[in-house]
């Protein structure tokens, strides 16, 4: 299982900062799903384990490129109507440095873990 954050402040002026584009609050990204398989490992006698790292992602697109991308990901489920999609290639084209869009993301991603047979770590 995966969690992935962006950091507050990371891509102030990125695509990917989309929920203010979109009028859409911002998205769980799988944390509820993340808190839950803990807590049902732990109701369920199991000892999850958690790991954290970080990563970074830098993504270089044109414009064009971008709005694809994020109408795919994005677009259908937010009923995209021909007003907000001006907006958002309007938004892309002015971010846009000769041409191309970088967007760095900082991402803490986590995985739950646990030892098949019930109580196995308990005196680790």
């Amino acid at each position: 299982m995966r969690l992935d954050e962006n950091r507050p402040g990371a891509g102030a002026a990125s695509p990917t900062a989309s929920a203010p584009l979109w009028g859409e609050k911002e998205p769980d990204r799988g944390k509820s799903d993340f808190l839950y398989a803990v807590a049902l490992l732990w109701a369920e006698g199991y000892l999850p384990r958690l790991g954290y790292w970080e990563q970074k992602r830098v993504c270089r697109r044109t414009p064009e490129e971008a709005f694809a991308h994020y109408r795919r990901h994005k677009g259908e489920s937010a009923g995209m109507d021909a007003e907000k999609e001006s907006t958002i290639k309007e938004y892309l084209d002015s971010i846009a440095v000769d041409g191309i869009i970088e967007d760095e993301t900082e991402m803490l991603l986590a995985a739950v873990y646990w030892q098949a047979k019930k109580g196995a770590w308990k005196n680790e």
